[in-house]
């Protein structure tokens, strides 16, 4: 990012702490604070940008200036709002902060970037509301709100930096199967399973933006089980092993960062979630243990050390299965299928709050359909879980919506028809959930569905395959799945970007 002597002024901001203090600063240029933030938190605002630093962030006062940039945006991206240089640089929080940028023009797909070092930006994950996006961060650098740029915006495919969607196709990625895809911002982790050859196991590598491979592949070990997230300095790693359930912390090239931690011993099922939010990682999980289904959630911060206790979602003999899980900020929510009231399966969804309190709640009751393999996301002001339900051989996917309290939100919407074994892979935007499946005709579909779940456009159909896993990069979609050859081997597949209509 270019120095200082591009700097047109330094906004004019109050900052309004939580307890009631304030002060100004110019906008002639200088650095001069604009504003004090400390253990009790504070915001700092003014035209154009909100910064909110939570109780516990930092651990001692410090002066806060906001920078107003001349520079333009980035190669490879749009603008949709002003560059700003939050001072002083580095500042690492020790929960995140927040920031907000008023929109330029029409919300669309626009998300907060946020530099690492040099000239690398990174997508936040963002929500967009109404005419702002917000995001949070982990430390002071130079931020702004835009898109990534495609062929539309630069008018030549050929931009430095440029993201061009295509057309859908299906590419050839690596020999065994499942597979999963992740963005970090600035490319992407992508991993699979290889059984019965020399190299069986777990296999990691980096790919850059364009889908090309970076570097080989790293073992993992000859696990099959798994769920992989991307966090600010590299990944996630969860594994389910004959011996325990294990959480692996990966940096940007895949290796392992420090020991493994064990998150529950003993054999642990196919069924397991991992997710990476507000800096901390959330576990869930299913295991047989003494006749019952378990089903638990733990919480486990970016060093991977344990945040409280683990929380037991569902104990009965009845069957439980396919925990998800999503965080809000403040509270997880967790679905899964449970046969306890109907043999078919309906959807239940439990609320678990810091104190690890739960508070649980039936979604469906469908009459004698079978309704399983529930997905969740948080919205930026709601839950949305999709699901699978069968009669006879029709399946729908479908969508809810839950508030922060549990209490369903309107009418549930079917998205389509899907294949008998269809699971979901739904990415947030910021304005938009893309969720990928196996329709009913056994092509991979790639939907958008608004915030209130109404489709958008007529979508995808990429190519035959199943178990896909999507990434969404910031201005498009990428995925991951596996394919049975005509040979009867089954293999890994890659899209190119893809935008849906």
């Amino acid at each position: 990012m270019r120095n200082a002597l591009f700097a047109m002024f330094t906004v004019t901001a109050l900052m309004a702490s939580w307890t009631g203090c304030s002060s100004g600063g110019s906008d002639n240029g200088d650095r001069r604070p604009i504003g004090n933030v400390g253990a009790n938190g504070g915001t700092v605002s003014a035209a154009g940008i909100t910064l909110r630093v939570p109780p516990g962030a930092v651990d001692h006062d410090v002066a806060v200036s906001i920078t107003r940039l001349a520079d333009p945006a980035p190669a490879g991206f749009v603008a949709r709002s002003p560059l700003y240089r939050f001072e002083p640089a580095g500042l690492q929080f020790r929960v995140p902060a927040e920031v907000e940028f008023a929109l330029d023009g029409a919300a669309g797909d626009a998300g907060v970037f946020w530099s690492d070092t040099g000239d690398s930006f990174s997508a936040r994950p963002s929500t967009v509301e109404g005419a702002t996006v917000r995001a949070t961060v982990e430390h002071f650098s130079v931020g702004f709100a835009g898109t990534r740029r495609t062929a539309a915006d630069s008018g030549t495919p050929s931009d430095a930096g440029a993201v061009v969607c295509e057309a859908p196709r299906a590419d050839f990625f690596a020999a065994g199967n499942p597979g999963a895809i992740v963005w970090n911002g600035d490319g992407y982790g992508a991993i699979w399973y290889i059984g019965g050859t020399a190299q069986s196991g777990l296999h990691f590598v980096r790919l850059d933006p364009a889908g090309q491979r970076v570097g080989e592949p790293v073992r993992l070990g000859d696990i099959r089980s798994f769920k992989l997230v991307a966090t600010p300095n590299g990944y996630g790693l969860l594994r389910s092993t004959p011996n325990g359930l294990l959480l692996t912390r990966l940096d940007s090239t895949g290796h392992a960062i420090g020991a493994d931690v064990t998150v529950s011993t003993g054999s642990s099922g196919d069924d397991i979630d991992l997710s990476f939010e507000a800096n901390e990682f959330g576990v869930a999980w299913q295991a047989y243990r003494d006749g019952a289904y378990v089903i638990s959630q733990a919480r486990y911060d970016a060093d991977g050390q344990k945040v409280g206790t683990s929380v037991v979602i569902r104990s009965l003999s009845s069957t439980a299965f396919s925990p998800k899980l999503a965080f809000s900020g403040n509270e997880y929510g967790v679905v899964w299928q449970d046969r306890r009231d109907d043999s078919n399966g309906e959807i239940y969804f439990a609320r678990v709050d810091g104190n690890g309190q739960k508070t649980e709640v039936r979604l469906t009751n469908d009459g004698g359909l079978a309704s399983g393999s529930p997905e969740i996301r948080w919205l930026g002001t709601y839950f949305g879980v999709l699901y699978f339900q069968k009669a006879g051989d029709a399946n729908q996917l479908r969508f809810a919506r839950l508030n922060a309290a549990g209490q369903r939100l309107g009418d549930d919407v079917t998205v389509a028809n899907a294949g008998t074994y269809a699971t979901a892979s739904a990415v947030w935007t910021g304005s938009k959930l893309g969720v990928s499946f196996g329709q009913a005709d056994g092509q991979l579909g790639l939907y958008q569905l608004d915030a209130r779940g109404n489709v958008l456009g007529a979508g995808l159909s990429v190519a035959k395959g199943y178990d896909s896993s999507l990434a969404w990069t910031g201005s498009g979609y990428r995925l991951l799945w596996s394919s049975l050859e005509a040979n009867q081997n089954i293999v890994v597949r890659i899209s190119p970007l893809l935008c849906p209509p």
